[in-house]
C-alpha cells in the first residue's frame, strides 16, 4: 500500500485552501443579496398592509413614531398596520441580526414620520406632491442591515409610489 507523501498533502491542503479563499466571499454575497431580498419582501407585505389601512381610513397616512422607542407619546406604525398583517414578523427584515431592533422594539424598520396625517389618492402611494413620489420614502431600514453605513445598498425602503428598492435608487 503506497501513502501519500508529505508534499502530496501540503499540495491537496493549499488547493483546498485556495478554493475556500474563492468561494467564501462568493457565498457572503449571496447570502447578503438573499437577506436583502427577503427584507424587500417584508416591504412589500407592509405596502399591502398600507394600502389596506388607507382604504379603511380615507386615504390619509397614520401618524406614528418612527420607532416604538421607550418614552414615545404616538402609536406605533405597528399599532397601526398589525390587524392588516397576516404575520407581524414582516417587520423584521432578516439582516437585523447584530444590532436586534426587531427583538427590542418589534420593528426593524422606521417610519417616515413626516407622513403622518397627509392624504394620498387611491393609487399604490401615488403622487403625495409634484415631485416625484419615486423619491419619497414611507419605511426604511432602521440601520445598514445589508452592507456598511454609506455603501450603496446598505438600506432597503418602502416608497411613495409602492416600490421596494435599495439606496441605489435614490436621486
Amino acid at each position: 500500500m503506497k501513502a501519500f507523501t508529505l508534499v502530496e498533502l501540503l499540495v491537496v491542503i493549499a488547493v483546498i485552501a485556495l478554493l475556500m479563499g474563492i468561494l467564501m466571499p462568493v457565498l457572503s454575497r449571496a447570502r447578503n443579496a438573499a437577506t436583502s431580498t427577503a427584507c424587500q419582501a417584508n416591504l412589500r407585505s407592509i405596502a399591502y398592509g398600507f394600502v389596506m389601512y388607507l382604504d379603511d381610513n380615507r386615504d390619509i397616512m397614520p401618524e406614528a413614531t418612527i420607532m416604538p422607542f421607550d418614552g414615545a407619546t404616538d402609536p406605533s406604525i405597528m399599532d397601526f398596520l398589525e390587524r392588516y398583517l397576516s404575520e407581524p414578523k414582516v417587520f423584521e427584515c432578516p439582516g437585523d441580526r447584530k444590532e436586534r431592533y426587531y427583538d427590542d422594539y418589534g420593528t426593524s424598520y422606521a417610519y417616515n414620520t413626516f407622513l403622518g396625517g397627509t392624504t394620498v389618492d387611491k393609487s399604490l402611494f401615488a403622487r403625495m406632491t409634484r415631485s416625484k413620489a419615486v423619491n419619497i420614502h414611507v419605511m426604511r431600514d432602521f440601520g445598514a442591515f445589508h452592507k456598511k453605513k454609506g455603501e450603496k445598498g446598505a438600506f432597503n425602503y418602502l416608497y411613495a409610489d409602492g416600490h421596494v428598492g435599495d439606496n441605489r435608487k435614490q436621486h
